[in-house]
């Protein structure tokens, strides 16, 4: 009998036998890697969305698309949204869900919110009130959407 079987109370339902024998039910308590083409998907558009956010709500001002904390050049924007947006933060937020055993949307909406308070006091001292708005709402955006396209196992 396996050992999680022998510590149900009988009164709980019980686990099937066949599941309770298959390797890849147990649990062991280590994180999973995340998986690469997943992380690249959800990147991928969890990075469009936070552009279309940001474009919403920062207007027609410059960069308004772009994830860098400043804006000082298309290239830099460009390096710097597809460097974080596809590469970096994917793979942070991975691990964070992987150790929190979770992807729901509001963990990454608490994410995105702690991730959005970091940007915007870096940013705070280029005074561009408007533009710290924009990048708040654009990691929130992010850490939301990948939440939801995140598959933790």
């Amino acid at each position: 009998m396996c050992t999680a079987l022998r510590y149900l109370r009988p009164g709980l339902p019980q686990i099937p036998e066949h599941l309770a024998r298959d390797s890849s039910v147990r649990h062991t308590g280590r994180m999973n890697s995340p998986s690469w083409l997943l992380l690249l998907w959800a990147g991928c558009a969890a990075t469009c969305s936070a552009a279309v956010a940001g474009t919403v709500l920062g207007g027609a001002a410059r960069g308004t698309w772009s994830l860098a904390p400043r804006v000082v050049s298309r290239a830099r924007n460009v390096a710097w949204t597809l460097g974080g947006g596809l590469l970096l933060y994917p793979l942070i937020y991975g691990v964070l869900f992987e150790l929190l055993h979770t992807d729901r949307t509001s963990v990454g909406l608490i994410i995105g919110s702690v991730h959005a308070g970091i940007v915007v006091a870096l940013n705070s001292p280029n005074r561009n009130h408007a533009r710290a708005i924009s990048l708040a709402g654009m990691h929130i955006v992010y850490g939301v959407m990948i939440a939801f396209l995140y598959v933790v196992p």
